[in-house]
This record gives structure tokens, C-alpha cells and sequence, in this order.
């Protein structure tokens, strides 16, 4: 799927909602909401809660969190907020200051 692309000089303040992917590479104030995919490049910054099915993290995010599947926070990437998702991967080199809260997926048993 095609992404809409937050440029290096772009600042966006408010709230992002859709049904497209997103790629931060500039900065957003503001709350993304959606069933989206969202990737935080490295120069990126996010200063608010992303919730989409996909949150990969290279750059920095001062929020939450809230993946419905997957949430990646990559060597690079900064996260100071809480963590919600099914599958958590936290490389190497990565910053994290938050809380984990890991979902169960609907397939596994009780």
C-alpha cells in the first residue's frame, strides 16, 4: 500500500486520521488514529499517541503506542510513553522509558 509521506520540513500539528500508511520523516504534533500502518523514520518525531495495526519506531515518539498487531522500536528509535500491542520487538541500541502492556492474540488459547 502507498504511503502518505510527512516530509523532513514538514510540521503537522493536530490530529491524523485515515486508512492509508503513514511515513513520518518530519514531525507531528498530534495524535494519528487509524487502521493504518505507521513508520517513524529516523529523523521523524512524533509528539503524541499513534494507534494504527502496524507502529515502527527508527525515530523518536514522546506517546503512546497503541498497535493492534505489531509494535518495532529499531536501534535508532526513542520512545519515552506505554506500550500496547500483541507482538513487541525492541532492538538493540533502542530507547524506552514507558510501560509494556502485551495483548493476547484472539488464536491463542486461555
Amino acid at each position: 500500500m502507498v504511503a502518505t509521506i510527512i516530509g523532513k520540513s514538514m510540521v503537522v500539528d493536530g490530529e491524523i486520521t485515515g486508512t492509508q500508511n503513514i511515513q513520518v520523516i518530519g514531525k507531528v504534533s498530534g495524535r494519528i488514529d487509524g487502521t493504518v500502518d505507521v513508520h517513524i523514520d529516523e529523523d521523524g518525531k512524533v509528539e503524541g499517541v499513534v494507534q494504527a495495526n502496524n507502529v515502527d519506531i527508527a525515530g523518536t515518539l514522546e506517546g503512546d503506542a497503541i498497535a493492534s498487531d505489531k509494535c518495532q522500536i529499531q536501534n535508532a528509535g526513542v520512545v519515552v510513553g506505554d506500550i500496547r500491542s500483541k507482538r513487541i520487538l525492541i532492538a538493540d541500541g533502542a530507547i524506552f522509558r514507558g510501560k509494556v502492556e502485551m495483548e493476547r492474540h484472539p488464536s491463542d488459547s486461555a
